[in-house]
């Protein structure tokens, strides 16, 4: 109960700030600026000065002025740079994680995570759950399970951890968060994907109260539940026994011993004789909602999650990606969310004229209209340019609400 109080404390205030998106980003902004007031860039485009500047909108144009517009490929001598050693080149304080990403390179990239940033992702997961509790309030008394990736990407030249930015994030995200999470971390290091759903799939069904699955695309949820129909017998034999079986390594060693239930087992083999498919009601029983990405092709495979867990409410998984978090999602079945404007400074290109005038900020931001997303986040990057195509769709109180489109060169993902 506490934490849904301070989830819902978050979230409100998160409502408020989009009553004034100006001044909300401007005060991203200056906190960003002032946190990196002592690295190279920030000396040498003075950004403690640019900070100073009272104005919201003056201070913006300040900012555009003297940083320019970069894609990957014009920021990778930095970015390697600081994933080498040089951390003070860019960022406001030593990484403590580089996030793996391939993105539309297909090369890793090596986006550094720093202490800073992490207090923007934990800050954002808390105004997640405030929102996803709102839409479904029956997660107030139950658990929630994220499906990540593993963080175990080896080290940098300067040894720092590497690797996919949602298993660190599953991690380390706030303890009132993690707290609401059923699996050990270690499960999402098993080396073979099949086995890595099915040793998920098996303990959650250990989790009655399991209220929300949440993935970032709906083939990941799929995947678990499909897991569980391939290997019945083995489901039927681990339930009974209490015990999880694992097939090949893991990259951190973990065990789990879970309370023996026959009869669990015995009704869901019953079941299985009887219809050849192992029914939501037992192996799930209080799953009120699936989370996950709906926009670009993701929509297309919805009818496939309803049929395989046979639940039809859904909720948008956040748009973020390992740079920063895009919008937070303050509805159910449908979407995109609302500009995330206490996380990150974003700007905008209209589509149709990138590079050709000035970024929009997310106040100046047309319904209908298509946009290119820059980020400045706490963690080094400086408008920089994702690729991403948004849409927005409407707003919230004074605030756009976008959903994602398609990369930037309309591969659509």
């Amino acid at each position: 109960m506490i934490a849904s109080l301070l989830f819902r404390l978050h979230y409100r205030r998160f409502l408020r700030a989009c009553d004034t998106p100006l001044e909300a980003q401007a005060n991203r902004l200056r906190a960003i600026l002032r946190q990196a007031a002592g690295t190279t860039v920030g000396r040498e485009r003075d950004f403690a000065g640019i900070a100073r500047i009272k104005d919201p909108a003056a201070m913006i144009r300040a900012y555009q002025n003297r940083i320019p517009v970069r894609r990957y490929q014009e920021m990778q001598a930095d970015l390697e740079a600081v994933h080498a050693g040089d951390w003070r080149r860019l960022c406001p304080s030593r990484p403590v994680f580089f996030a793996m990403t391939a993105g539309s390179t297909g090369k890793f990239k090596f986006i550094p995570v720093t202490r800073e940033f992490r207090r923007e992702v934990g800050r954002a997961s808390m105004i997640f759950y405030g929102a996803m509790e709102s839409v479904c309030p029956a997660l107030r008394k139950l658990r929630c399970q994220f499906l990540v990736g593993s963080a175990e990407g080896g080290v940098s030249p300067g040894g720092i951890p590497q690797g996919f930015a949602s298993g660190f994030n599953y991690k380390h995200l706030p303890g009132i968060v993690r707290r609401r999470f059923v699996l050990p971390y270690w499960v999402f290091t098993i080396d073979s994907a099949d086995e890595r759903s099915y040793a998920a799939a098996r303990m959650l069904v250990d989790a009655p109260r399991l209220g929300a699955l949440c993935a970032i695309t709906p083939g990941n949820l799929i995947n678990l539940r499909a897991a569980l129909e391939a290997e019945p017998h083995r489901l039927f034999a681990d339930l009974a026994n209490g015990t999880l079986t694992v097939r090949g390594p893991a990259a951190v060693a973990g065990r789990y011993r879970g309370k023996p239930n026959p009869a669990l087992a015995e009704a869901l083999r019953k079941e299985w004789q009887r219809n050849a498919r192992l029914p939501d009601r037992l192996l799930f029983p209080s799953l009120a909602l699936l989370v996950c990405w709906q926009g670009g092709n993701m929509g297309y495979y919805l009818d496939e999650l309803d049929r395989s867990f046979a639940i039809h409410r859904h909720f948008e998984f956040p748009i973020s990606a390992s740079e920063g978090i895009f919008a937070v999602p303050c509805a159910g079945d449908r979407a995109g969310g609302v500009i995330a404007v206490t996380s990150n400074f974003l700007e905008f290109f209209p589509e149709s004229a990138v590079n050709a005038g000035r970024a929009l900020r997310a106040d100046e931001l047309e319904v209908g209209a298509c946009y290119r997303v820059i980020v400045t986040n706490s963690g080094g990057l400086y408008r920089y340019d994702m690729e991403d195509i948004v849409r927005v769709t409407g707003r919230l109180r004074q605030t756009p609400e976008i959903e994602f489109v398609s990369k930037a060169d309309r591969q659509v993902s």
